[in-house]
Protein backbone atom coordinates (compact mmCIF):
# COMPACT_ATOMS: atom_id res chain seq x y z
CA UNK A 1 0.00 0.00 0.00
CA UNK A 2 1.39 3.27 -1.25
CA UNK A 3 1.19 6.34 1.03
CA UNK A 4 0.61 9.77 -0.66
CA UNK A 5 1.09 13.15 1.15
CA UNK A 6 -2.07 13.79 2.65
CA UNK A 7 -3.42 17.26 2.14
CA UNK A 8 -3.51 19.59 4.95
CA UNK A 9 -6.51 21.76 5.75
CA UNK A 10 -6.19 25.37 4.65
CA UNK A 11 -5.10 27.92 7.27
CA UNK A 12 -6.49 31.15 6.88
CA UNK A 13 -6.35 34.35 8.62
CA UNK A 14 -8.48 37.47 8.05
CA UNK A 15 -6.88 40.84 9.18
CA UNK A 16 -8.77 43.85 9.60
CA UNK A 17 -7.81 46.98 9.91
CA UNK A 18 -10.59 49.62 11.14
CA UNK A 19 -9.62 53.24 10.71
CA UNK A 20 -11.45 56.64 10.98
CA UNK A 21 -12.73 56.70 6.87
CA UNK A 22 -12.39 53.01 5.69
CA UNK A 23 -12.25 49.78 6.67
CA UNK A 24 -9.57 47.39 5.08
CA UNK A 25 -9.12 43.84 5.29
CA UNK A 26 -7.06 40.80 3.92
CA UNK A 27 -7.61 36.96 4.07
CA UNK A 28 -4.26 35.12 3.93
CA UNK A 29 -3.83 31.81 3.46
CA UNK A 30 -0.68 30.42 5.93
CA UNK A 31 -0.94 26.52 5.47
CA UNK A 32 2.95 25.31 4.58
CA UNK A 33 5.64 27.16 3.49
CA UNK A 34 3.99 29.73 0.76
CA UNK A 35 1.92 32.40 2.55
CA UNK A 36 -0.19 34.13 -0.02
CA UNK A 37 -2.73 36.41 0.21
CA UNK A 38 -6.56 34.97 -1.11
CA UNK A 39 -8.48 38.24 -1.40
CA UNK A 40 -8.18 41.95 0.18
CA UNK A 41 -9.85 45.23 -0.04
CA UNK A 42 -11.40 48.21 1.15
CA UNK A 43 -14.10 50.46 1.89
CA UNK A 44 -14.02 53.97 2.39
CA UNK A 45 -16.94 55.93 4.00
CA UNK A 46 -17.52 59.67 3.30
CA UNK A 47 -15.95 62.18 5.56
CA UNK A 48 -17.95 63.06 8.89
CA UNK A 49 -17.89 66.94 8.02
CA UNK A 50 -19.31 69.43 5.96
CA UNK A 51 -17.39 71.97 3.78
CA UNK A 52 -15.49 71.97 0.22
CA UNK A 53 -12.15 70.46 -0.35
CA UNK A 54 -10.13 73.45 0.42
CA UNK A 55 -12.10 73.69 3.86
CA UNK A 56 -11.21 70.28 4.78
CA UNK A 57 -7.69 70.84 3.97
CA UNK A 58 -7.34 73.72 6.05
CA UNK A 59 -9.32 72.00 8.78
CA UNK A 60 -12.14 74.63 8.98
CA UNK A 61 -14.50 72.41 8.40
CA UNK A 62 -17.49 71.84 10.27
CA UNK A 63 -18.59 68.02 11.71
CA UNK A 64 -21.91 67.09 10.17
CA UNK A 65 -23.26 66.09 14.16
CA UNK A 66 -23.23 69.44 15.38
CA UNK A 67 -27.00 70.03 15.84
CA UNK A 68 -27.38 66.16 17.54
CA UNK A 69 -24.23 66.84 20.21
CA UNK A 70 -25.78 70.36 21.07
CA UNK A 71 -29.30 68.88 21.74
CA UNK A 72 -27.33 65.96 23.52
CA UNK A 73 -25.56 68.51 25.86
CA UNK A 74 -28.76 70.52 26.61
CA UNK A 75 -30.79 67.19 28.05
CA UNK A 76 -28.16 66.70 29.86
CA UNK A 77 -27.48 70.28 31.25
CA UNK A 78 -30.40 70.30 32.27
CA UNK A 79 -31.28 66.77 33.65
CA UNK A 80 -28.24 67.78 35.97
CA UNK A 81 -29.61 71.11 37.27
CA UNK A 82 -32.68 69.06 37.67
CA UNK A 83 -30.82 66.64 39.66
CA UNK A 84 -29.10 68.65 41.90
CA UNK A 85 -32.32 71.42 42.99
CA UNK A 86 -34.11 67.36 43.81
CA UNK A 87 -31.15 66.43 45.83
CA UNK A 88 -30.72 69.56 47.56
CA UNK A 89 -34.41 70.00 48.04
CA UNK A 90 -34.10 66.45 49.91
CA UNK A 91 -31.37 67.61 52.13
CA UNK A 92 -32.92 70.52 52.60
CA UNK A 93 -36.38 68.89 53.53
CA UNK A 94 -34.51 66.27 55.82
CA UNK A 95 -33.08 69.17 58.16
CA UNK A 96 -36.33 70.55 57.75
CA UNK A 97 -35.15 73.70 56.82
CA UNK A 98 -37.78 73.61 53.86
CA UNK A 99 -41.56 72.09 54.28
CA UNK A 100 -42.46 69.10 52.87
Amino acid sequence: METTESTSPIQTVLGIDIGVASVGWALTDISKDDPHVIAAGVRLFDAGVEGSDKQIADGKDTPRNTQRREARQTRRQLWRRRRRKRKLFGVLQKYVLLPP
